[in-house]
């Protein structure tokens, strides 16, 4: 589920910037991507030009941190793509170590209980997301999703994939 999430975020991560940009800039890529229609395809853009070296910064913070991030893991993804996925499965792990306490020792007190709860919720909604989609779409399994996930993951850091298709 951690590398499935991990995909989904990365793909998320430059729609939202390639929105962003169409929405803050006037020059010939932001004009693209405002007569892009499609989501992926606008994401396909934004990676093309970080890549290129086109996408210099942003004026809101959160869009440039979000920037420096797309450009570290575009210029070395088998260095930032191991750490994202660690990051979603510590997430994950602690989750389950609360589920642990609640199941087995009827635990409800521990201090860690509620940000676990606000870190994991979303990272398991986006991931549940992930599969019914693909379920719905185009009748995939979750094995499917997640052999799918696992493979592009490997295939990007050969060059062998973009970014944003790593879930397909």
């Amino acid at each position: 589920m951690a590398r499935i999430v991990a995909c989904s975020y990365i793909r998320a991560e430059l729609t939202s910037l390639a929105n962003a940009y169409a929405g803050e800039f006037a020059d010939t890529l932001a004009e693209k991507i405002r007569q892009t229609p499609e989501n992926i395809d606008k994401a396909r853009i934004f990676e093309d030009a970080v890549e290129a070296g086109m996408v210099t910064g942003f004026a809101r913070t959160r869009h440039r941190l979000a920037l420096q991030r797309v450009q570290a893991l575009v210029a070395q993804p088998a260095a930032v793509l191991p750490r994202i996925i660690s990051q979603v499965e510590d997430a994950f792990r602690r989750l389950y170590r609360q589920r642990n306490l609640i199941v087995h020792a009827g635990d409800l007190t521990s201090v860690a209980l509620g940000g676990t709860l606000r870190t994991a919720a979303p990272l398991v909604g986006a991931g549940i997301d992930r599969i019914v989609h693909a379920s719905a779409v185009g009748a995939t399994s979750p094995l499917q999703v997640a052999a799918t996930a696992e493979v592009n993951l490997e295939r990007v850091v050969d060059g062998d994939t973009r970014l944003v298709e790593l879930l397909g």
